[in-house]
């Protein structure tokens, strides 16, 4: 059991997670109705600085923080029952780390198969200089992330090899979302971003990083790799390949994951 804040509603949220079955899936339950999503891009509503899964009346906001704790830790089945939207905690993933092994990761008996990528896929321009994600056969889980910010910000790159939990809790978990000081309006009309707070994303301005010091010198593009890592697990399964992206969203995530869903024909599971 995990308390906090959701980032966009600025409720008071929480989560509870509880084992599932083999086969049942990474399932969003509500606490009050009962009803639930599962984690499959089938589900993804809005990719709106979030991704959001929407079944019925079941909403869940804010998923890929904890999607990525799952996909590194290897879950495949779990209930994780909240309330509107995942908390942010600190904006990282370390407390979600803490979660998961302070309540133990049980091996079940079943197995669950990993999707290896048997060629090129891409969505977005092909352009270096220009937005676009793509996915190629590789060994392992891997990600190449491009940014390309104004000042201060300004151009960061960063593979990340994932060769297992404790190299993304030492190199992705602790990378923080960040926002931008000049957008705050605009984030406010839309409704979004009222949960957020120096003590829980990074907050640029036009003279630097406001709530300093950072984690890693480039822990914005680091972060952007947890996000990939979280969106790409709504997939259902583990991924063989490598994913190489610039300056792109959670929207072009879940484009790409669409192209691949339609490829592969993933079956749904069990929870689904």
């Amino acid at each position: 059991v995990v308390n906090g804040q959701g980032l966009h509603s600025g409720a008071r949220t929480g989560l509870i997670l509880q084992p599932l079955p083999p086969g049942s899936g990474i399932v969003f339950g509500s606490i009050l109705s009962g009803d639930t999503v599962p984690a499959l891009v089938d589900h993804v509503d809005s990719t709106g600085y979030a991704t959001t899964l929407v079944r019925g009346a079941m909403v869940a906001k804010t998923v890929e923080h904890l999607l990525a704790t799952l996909h590194a830790y290897g879950v495949t089945n779990l209930l994780v029952k909240m309330q509107g939207e995942v908390p942010i905690l600190d904006g990282s993933a370390l407390e979600l780390c803490t979660l998961l092994e302070e309540g133990g990761v049980v091996e079940q008996p079943s197995a669950i198969e990993e999707l290896v990528i048997d060629r090129r896929y891409a969505v977005g321009s092909e352009e270096p200089s220009q937005k676009g994600i793509a996915i190629e056969p590789a060994d392992q889980f891997e990600v190449h992330y491009t940014l390309d910010y104004p000042a201060p910000i300004g151009r960061q790159e960063f593979e990340f090899h994932f060769t297992g939990t404790d190299a993304f809790r030492r190199e992705i978990a602790p990378a923080r979302t960040f926002g931008f000081i000049k957008e705050i309006a605009q984030l406010e009309q839309m409704g979004l971003a009222n949960g957020g707070r120096l003590d829980n994303c990074l907050l640029v301005g036009e003279d630097g990083v406001v709530n300093a010091p950072l984690r890693f010198p480039d822990e914005f593009v680091r972060h952007k790799i947890l996000d990939i890592m979280g969106d790409f697990y709504l997939l259902g399964r583990p991924l063989r390949g490598r994913v190489v992206a610039r300056m792109t969203g959670h929207s072009d995530n879940v484009q790409l994951l669409r192209v691949l869903r339609a490829r592969f024909g993933l079956p749904l599971l069990a929870g689904a």
